[in-house]
């Protein structure tokens, strides 16, 4: 087979050489040394130059004796000479104050024979001219005829005019070398007598034209020269435009002037070669018109054919400059791209089918197209390149239910590596074996079956394996040094929000706090509380009342034994101020017990406080190190707990003291009540009724006391008086502050939920950035990306507290759900006013019954059985619904709203243009899952820019994928089932002729859907 089985490669053709037999050339005579030198010259070009258009302008006999040097050996650096006829045409320009004609090249196939070209062509070329008055001549394209021409134009010239007059006046004679350039020089041709002259059948399709930039440029464009019109046709209806540039600068400068004057801008430098490469007219700057000098780049096979599919495909296949970019990008990154494969039989194998055995295939660096009829071991050649890169799932050849099929296992007859530029070959890997699962991975393998996962994924999220692989390659996307050694971008943001999510857990347990005392305070100035709070009143006001109205009346005192019931007055009056004063220590003893419970809660809190700040050490230490400093040197952390300690040591103190003061009350109490309890047993009867009266009336006061109370004695009206006052004069206040400070702490939150939202910016932004300098991505694709707060789960969640068959806003289960995504989608979370109100609106609808505004609902009514009021607050109020996320939408759609085919289009552009990986990337199929659209919308574009910057493999069963996507090489695959089922991969470039074939044999039945690309198929 003919070409490269590499496929299109690049090279540098230099279609524009001088030999010399050329008219005009500055090399030396025709003679061997002449020869000897120009061979020479040819054969020290650098390995890049492969191809050569020979050019001595009208004749072709210097290029024969190129070919017959070349057929014995020499120039074998070059792999192909293509003849070149340089004319003159008859248009006309001015340079310098002096006439230039165009030049106008004939590029032909080496398939061409010269003999074609002498006799169909050159032979046939002519045109009248009339040297002086009184002759006239026919010129032909031959030496002699033009020797001829060159003489009379000569003789016709006045004396004055002639170049090289002697001191006599008199012109010298001209060589006939001299009189073939005169004579050349003149002869000009229209394009219609050239293009006359290339109808023969032999030159159909077999050549290209070119014009010379110089002389073209030399055309005025005003109305005084040839015209616009005219000079536009000429550079038009060529196929490129040749120049010789000093420098790469001046060239593509050339090429920029062409474009912007609207005018065909397919400019090749080649040398235009006159001189040797090593000529030392100028000795600090070489001339520019020699062997070697040409900055002109083909990825083409090194056939005519090859030139003319660049032709076609000149933005991609033609390169004005020092080298292509990949040239250099392969160069410095040998271990990204794989140069060939071998598959064999293992040495002792007993398997008789062939399949594939001593399969060698070259890999190109650009896109690989692997073509064939179904099942005929496209995706086996993909499975094998992904198992010797690490890969050991996701095959669709090498499973248990094909290859290696434990009844009949194939695979383990077979072994194979990979070679990669680098030079490094894999060690042989049977095909049944696989590598470790923690080997990494070498390229990236998209193979059908995930695919069709993926694009067929009915919950759709960043969760989802079609958000991990999207994460994936925004993570491809953070610069090395911002990934904190991390390998993933869950794991790079879960590091980054590690100190944002303890300030979140640290601002919710407060905010818990704040809501405890809320719904305590929402308890106290209930109706339900106060009714039941004034019920408790009345009643005790009612037992204060009936107690007054049967005040015991007070017996008179009895005048016998006055100094015994003196006595017992004066125990009695000791008895109750000890009684007054037991109760002031029982207080005192109250208050210290309460005090002693802050100091230990206080040394609990600094006890926290100082493992906190151990903590922060630790991590400081571990997670700091790079900021080179010491927590000491920033914080000096100081607790003095002496005046704490000292003030529990009196705290207990006092406590002990009261309880000992209190243990001696008491006993005196006890002694006193003893001692009037032996006077009364020797008191006579009405002295002891008396004293009952007094008891009784004693005890009648007490209980007066005790109901009457205080705001802090328990089950009294003052302290009942004292907790309506509270309801209805304190607690509405202290809840309306706790409710704004619930709010602030609901803000606060959302601060460090905006935190995580500009983190997340910051970590998307290298994607961001990149999407938006691209502009396919960003104007044909439409393709945006954002991160936001969004509202995640909040309707599930809020319905498991709310019951909605009570009475309330949310009553009813389609109707609740239909008023609260109504509330949600009315409400923005963009700022904290954003979600101050939507907090607001809910606790609203909570409150008052949407269908009567002004009538209150409870909210904990609404509560199914298994929740309570402080959980609800938790959770609307802890904001933990709300998260950052991004947003990817193509052409507007976001992913959900994707189709699984525009769902893998995506897929497909975030790898091919996205990912910044640069390993080999392995496609099976990708147009199994695309509506045609996409594909060549989406698909297309996408992998001719992936191309340039990485080595793509893709199966299809499409050949035509190949021909728009323009691959650099095609890799035919069969199997022949007669003959042992051998594989048989047949691999070059599209422009090959046997390629060319086996695409249009693919495509069976279908060639006329792409007859729009038969200039490329029958190059």
């Amino acid at each position: 087979m003919s070409g490269n089985p590499r496929g299109s490669l690049w090279n540098k053709w230099d279609l524009h050489v001088h030999t010399p037999l050329s008219i005009v050339q500055n090399y030396g005579g025709d003679d061997d040394a002449t020869w000897e030198q120009f061979f020479t010259d040819i054969e020290r070009l650098p390995e890049e130059f492969k191809v050569i258009g020979v050019n001595d302008y009208i004749f072709i006999d210097g290029h024969k004796r190129v070919l017959r040097a070349h057929e014995n050996g020499r120039m074998a650096n070059i792999k192909l000479f293509l003849p070149v006829i340089e004319l003159r045409l008859d248009k006309f320009g001015q340079s310098g104050g002096k006439l230039s004609c165009v030049n106008y090249h004939i590029i032909f196939s080496n398939e061409v024979k010269l003999e074609d070209i002498q006799e169909n062509f050159l032979n046939r070329l002519s045109k009248r001219y009339a040297p002086s008055i009184s002759s006239e001549c026919e010129v032909f394209a031959k030496r002699e005829s033009l020797i001829d021409f060159g003489k009379k134009m000569y003789e016709a010239t006045p004396d004055r005019k002639k170049a090289n007059e002697d001191e006599k006046g008199q012109s010298p004679e001209k060589s006939d070398k001299e009189l073939l350039e005169i004579g050349f020089n003149n002869f000009h041709l229209s394009i219609e007598t050239i293009s006359n002259g290339l109808k023969s059948l032999c030159f159909e399709s077999k050549f290209l034209t070119a014009v010379g930039k110089a002389e073209w440029e030399d055309i005025r464009w005003g109305e005084y020269g040839q015209g616009a019109a005219e000079k536009k046709t000429i550079i038009n209806n060529v196929h490129f435009v040749f120049t010789s540039a000093k420098t790469i600068d001046a060239a593509i400068r050339s090429k920029k002037s062409l474009f912007e004057e609207k005018v065909n801008d397919l400019l090749f430098d080649c040398s235009d070669a006159h001189y040797f490469s090593d000529h030392p007219t100028d000795p600090i700057k070489k001339v520019h018109n020699r062997i070697g000098k040409c900055f002109t780049w083909i990825k083409a096979d090194l056939t005519f054919a090859g030139l003319k599919m660049a032709l076609k495909e000149a933005e991609e296949r033609c390169y004005l400059g020092e080298k292509p970019d990949i040239i250099s990008r392969v160069k410095s990154n040998k271990t990204k791209y794989i140069k060939s494969i071998s598959i064999q039989k293992i040495d002792k194998s007993s398997i008789g089918e062939s399949w594939f055995d001593n399969v060698s295939i070259p890999f190109n660096h650009g896109l690989i197209t692997i073509i064939g009829n179904k099942g005929n071991g496209k995706s086996a050649l993909t499975d094998i390149i992904a198992l010797l890169s690490n890969h050991s799932s996701g095959f669709s050849f090498l499973t248990k239910d094909k290859f290696r099929n434990p009844k009949d296992n194939k695979a383990k007859h077979f072994e194979a590596s990979l070679t990669w530029e680098d030079g490094n070959t894999t060690l042989l890997l049977n095909l049944n074996d696989s590598f470790p699962n923690n080997s990494a991975t070498k390229v990236k393998y998209i193979p059908q079956d995930f695919f069709e996962t993926v694009c067929n994924e009915t919950n759709v999220s960043i969760q989802s394996q079609f958000g991990k692989e999207l994460k994936d390659v925004i993570f491809s996307h953070v610069p090395y040094d911002e990934r904190n050694n991390c390998d993933s971008l869950d794991d790079l943001i879960s590091y980054r929000t590690n100190e944002i999510s303890k300030n979140l857990d640290d601002l919710r347990a407060e905010l818990k706090a704040i809501n405890r005392d809320i719904v305590n305070l929402e308890k106290f100035i209930s109706d339900e509380y106060r009714q039941n709070i004034n019920n408790k009143l009345s009643e005790k006001q009612s037992e204060l009342e009936s107690r007054r109205q049967n005040q015991p009346s007070e017996k008179s005192k009895p005048q016998t034994n006055n100094d015994l019931q003196s006595e017992i007055e004066k125990l009695q009056k000791e008895i109750d101020f000890l009684a007054a004063s037991i109760k002031q220590s029982e207080i005192q003893l109250t208050k210290q017990k309460n005090l002693k419970v802050q100091i230990d809660k206080a040394f609990l809190k600094l006890d926290k406080f100082e493992r906190d700040y151990k903590n922060l050490e630790d991590e400081w230490e571990k997670d700091c190190i790079l900021i080179e400093l010491k927590i000491h040197d920033i914080i000096k952390l100081e607790i003095d707990k002496k005046k704490l300690e000292t003030k529990k040591e009196l705290c207990l103190k006092t406590i002990e003291d009261i309880t000992q003061e209190l243990k001696v009350k008491q006993r005196q109490k006890l002694d006193y009540e003893e001692n009037i309890k032996l006077k009364k047993e020797t008191l006579n009867e009405p002295e002891k009724n008396y004293q009952a009266s007094l008891a009784q009336f004693q005890e009648w006061q007490n209980k007066e006391k005790v109901l009457i109370g205080s705001c802090d004695e328990s089950e009294s009206v003052e302290y009942y008086q004292g907790l309506l006052d509270k309801a209805q004069n304190i607690f509405p206040s202290q809840l309306q502050d706790e409710k704004n400070k619930r709010l602030e702490k609901s803000k606060e939150i959302f601060c460090f939920i905006e935190k995580l939202v500009n983190l997340y910016k910051e970590l998307y932004k290298p994607v961001q950035d990149f999407i938006d300098s691209n502009d396919l991505l960003k104007q044909e694709y439409r393709l945006t990306f954002e991160v936001s707060i969004i509202i995640n789960k909040f309707h599930d969640k809020f319905f498991e507290y709310i019951n909605q068959s009570v009475k309330g806003t949310f009553r009813g289960s389609s109707e609740g759900h239909t008023k609260l995504s109504s509330i949600i989608e009315s409400s923005k979370f963009d700022q904290e006013d954003d979600v101050k109100t939507f907090l607001t609106e809910i606790i609203h609808r909570l409150e008052f019954e949407d269908r009567h505004t002004d009538k209150p609902v409870k909210i904990e009514k609404q509560l199914k059985t298994t929740k309570n009021l402080e959980d609800l607050y938790n959770f609307l109020f802890a904001l933990e619904y709300l998260e950052p996320t991004y947003s990817l939408k193509l052409s507007g759609k976001e992913i959900k709203q994707l189709s699984p085919g525009e769902r893998g289009a995506l897929l497909l552009i975030f790898y091919l243009l996205v990912d910044k990986s640069n390993i080999p990337i392995i496609i099976d199929q990708p147009e199994h899952n695309l509506d045609g659209e996409s594909v060549y919308r989406l698909l297309l574009p996408c992998v001719r820019e992936a191309k340039t910057r990485r080595q793509v493999f893709m199966v299809t069963h499409n050949p035509n994928l190949a021909v728009v996507c323009d691959a650099e090489q095609v890799i035919h695959s069969d199997i022949d089932k007669k003959n042992g089922n051998l594989v048989t991969y047949t691999s070059g470039s599209l422009e090959n002729p046997d390629i060319n074939q086996k695409v249009i044999n693919v495509l069976e039945g279908t060639l006329p859907a792409f007859k729009n690309r038969e200039s490329k198929y029958r190059i």
